[in-house]
């Protein structure tokens, strides 16, 4: 009943979060972090170059050779690979442990590879303190547009990744255009699995290469009317994944693949979370943050990642609906014979 609750709370009722946002950008920046795009923090960790503080103006860097697939990870920390940074590894608890021992089995793959097929060295993680901000769009463009409302004013970079659903061509020009970037939030694997209704993993992994086919023309369509470059993408996770215990980055474990698609960057590869010493999500009321606020965390952590879910920092009755419909629908579906 209190789960039950606290979901109405936070869908319908709860008071809207955007002023503690805007309270937390002020003091990430009053602490001395650079606040950065997951684009801008890999391509200058893996140049092991200085980081720019927030509001320093110019586009991002040009970009760098391909750095190759990571090994399959949980919550972007590779399996059969180095362990992560001490801190990095609260990262994992973003996952249904299930999930996490079925990543675990699973066979690493091969070490990231250059175009030319050279095998490339792990990124030497940045000296400078860096604040990674990534929304994640699942649902709620109204609430989205208000928290880079409150970026553009402090000269905040950030991530944003949309889903098929929650593409807005003009609002992502508009990110783009102010330096920070527009990223693939994909999900194909759980996609194709609900469409087709496959009931296990061997089914699913058995279908993978029409399901990276289908990646590859949804982001390329993407990218063909955004008319800019998307060089980092981000999994989406999905009822059905962990049903089925297949996370959708598993697809991305093909370097062929990248190359074609122009990814530098998974926002779960290993050289990307490894450099975190804390890694932190949003929740839904009363939990808010997991592992800690970032409030705690200014000063006591050099290199942070915050993600965030519009949807959780405002109320928006039409869009809570909306998706709570649409995932019952699902649910059915997926459970009839």
């Amino acid at each position: 009943m209190n789960a039950m609750l606290n979901r109405v709370y936070a869908d319908y009722l709860m008071p809207s979060r955007l002023g503690e946002y805007e309270t937390l950008v002020r003091e990430v920046a009053a602490a001395g972090y650079a606040q950065l795009s997951v684009r801008d923090f890999i391509r200058q960790v893996r140049r092991n170059e200085p980081m720019a503080p927030a509001g320093a103006s110019g586009r991002p860097l040009p970009e760098p050779a391909f750095a190759g697939a990571a090994a399959v990870a949980v919550a972007g920390i590779a399996i059969g690979s180095a362990p992560p940074r001490p801190g990095a590894e609260a990262a994992v608890h973003t996952l249904e442990r299930p999930i996490a021992a079925q990543a675990r089995r699973a066979s690493p793959a091969p070490a990231a590879h250059s175009p030319s097929g050279a095998a490339t060295a792990p990124a030497a993680c940045a000296a400078d303190p860096s604040f990674v901000h990534r929304h994640d769009i699942d649902s709620d463009l109204r609430t989205a547009k208000k928290m880079f409302a409150i970026e553009s004013r402090h000269g905040v970079r950030a991530s944003y990744y949309f889903r098929l659903c929650t593409l807005d061509y003009g609002f992502m020009r508009e990110i783009e255009a102010a330096g920070s970037e527009v990223g693939y939030h994909y999900e194909e694997v759980a996609d194709f699995a609900k469409r087709h209704r496959l009931r296990s993993a061997e089914a699913v992994r058995q279908r993978f290469p029409e399901i990276r086919e289908q990646f590859e023309r949804n982001l390329g369509s993407i990218v063909e009317r955004l008319g800019l470059p998307i060089t980092t993408v981000a999994s989406h996770g999905d009822f059905a994944n962990r049903r089925l215990k297949v996370i959708n980055h598993e697809l991305l474990c093909d370097a062929a693949l990248r190359r074609r698609c122009g990814i530098e960057c998974e926002s779960y590869d290993a050289d990307l979370l490894g450099c975190f010493d804390l890694y932190i999500t949003d929740r839904k009321h009363p939990v808010y943050y997991y592992p800690v606020s970032p409030f705690e965390a200014l000063g006591k952590h050099r290199h942070i990642c915050l993600l965030t879910h519009p949807v959780q920092w405002e109320t928006n009755w039409v869009e809570s609906t909306r998706c709570n419909m649409r995932r019952l629908v699902e649910e059915m579906a997926w459970r009839a014979p």
